[in-house]
């Protein structure tokens, strides 16, 4: 993805240890990597942001997220969501991402959080806490800011 940044600084670096030694108005922290099933990766990236903002914002799976398998468009591509196995609040699966003849394939593994208290606990850790949800429609994004 780095290579199609046009006019703006890129950084190759793994989330859970960077430092960029300045400070910024907001962080944003994607692609549900919230919901990771390490606790400790997702206290880490939650760390990482707060290092570099007070505003924090956040991609997550909705709350008590139920996972099903399904076919949905994003523009021109497809993704396709595979569950393998639920374990517990862990749900294991695959995303393919097609596009024309290209595809890729994602394995995951997703912690659900099946209430607010439990996510707000995880927010916490990094001393954090949530502000506000950005969409009532599923509540996949929310704002944090120091707790």
């Amino acid at each position: 993805m780095l290579a199609y940044v046009q006019n703006g600084e890129t950084v190759a670096a793994r989330i859970e240890r960077l430092d960029l030694g300045r400070r910024f108005d907001a962080a944003i922290l994607a692609s549900n990597l919230i919901n990771t099933h390490a606790s400790g990766e997702r206290q880490a990236f939650l760390t990482t942001c707060r290092r570099h903002a007070d505003l924090v914002v956040v991609e997550g799976l909705p709350l008590g997220w139920r996972a099903e398998e399904t076919d949905r468009q994003l523009g021109t591509i497809t993704l396709r969501l595979r569950v393998e196995r639920i374990d517990g609040q862990v749900v294991y699966g695959e995303v393919e991402y097609v596009s024309g003849p290209r595809h890729w394939r994602h394995p995951f593994a997703m912690w659900v959080f099946s209430d607010a208290d439990e996510q707000g606990a995880a927010l916490a850790e990094a001393g954090l806490r949530l502000d506000r949800w950005l969409d009532d429609e599923d509540g996949r994004w929310f704002v944090a800011v120091p707790a």
